[in-house]
């Protein structure tokens, strides 16, 4: 079953940032065919040679093209995965990118007939006691996921949203992660986990749909390697 799902297009956009240049480089590694990089129209992706699959380079400007534009581009798709986000630019990209831009990219899936969206989210996003009291910017955020979460799971979409802890910047797969039985144990640690095994978790969602659709997965790193906690779901 994992040749036919290496078949499918695989759509990313925001695949300019951290997460999205090491699930680009994920997705070749493990001989996907084709990959569609959807980026800011300033930043495309660089791809280095050696791999058997292709990856396409199409602009997409996530606060500035509409459903039916975006709709247009996401037919050459079969899958999408959504990691983009503001970042540090300030509470108004939160309402453009990481609401509003999720909303529509979501509305031009399903009119794409797109079956499967994959969101990557934050962990404890469920839980006001936990971030209302947040200083700076960071309530904001956890307020514009969580929104993005709950628009993501209202549609006809077979979605799966990945809720993890706060990611490393070493970008050095370990392989492994915590099963979410035991995610509390990472509580002191900040639920933290390498931003590489993020995309490798990806990529086994997408090949491993039918332990993963139409679930919430809670992400940290750990000592169990990513497809048996995967598989186990």
């Amino acid at each position: 079953m994992s040749g036919s799902i290496k078949q499918l297009r695989i759509g990313i956009v925001g695949s300019q940032g951290k997460t999205g240049k090491l699930l680009v480089k994920s997705l070749l590694e493990h001989n996907f065919q084709r990959v569609v990089s959807f980026h800011r129209p300033s930043r495309p992706v660089e791809v280095s040679a050696g791999h058997s699959g292709t990856c396409a380079n199409v602009p997409l400007d996530l606060e500035k093209f509409g459903v039916d534009k975006i709709k247009g581009l996401f037919e050459q798709v079969d899958v999408i995965v959504f990691v983009a986000g503001a970042g540090t630019q300030g509470i108004p990209k939160l309402f453009t990118v990481d609401i509003d831009g999720l909303s529509k990219c979501v509305e031009a899936a399903e009119g794409a007939g797109i079956k499967r969206f994959i969101l990557t989210s934050v962990m404890n996003v469920e839980d006001r006691a936990f971030w209302w009291s947040l200083e700076g910017n960071m309530k904001s955020y956890f307020i514009a996921k969580r929104c993005a979460d709950h628009e993501l799971r209202r549609s006809r979409l077979n979605w799966t949203i990945l809720q993890p802890g706060w990611l490393s910047l070493n970008n050095k797969p370990t392989g492994k992660i915590m099963p979410p039985t035991r995610i509390e144990e990472k509580r002191l640690a900040g639920y933290s986990m390498e931003r590489a095994d993020l995309a490798e978790v990806i990529v086994s969602c997408i090949l491993h749909p039918q332990n993963t659709e139409m679930k919430s997965i809670p992400l940290a790193g750990g000592d169990t390697p990513i497809d048996e906690v995967i598989e186990s779901l």
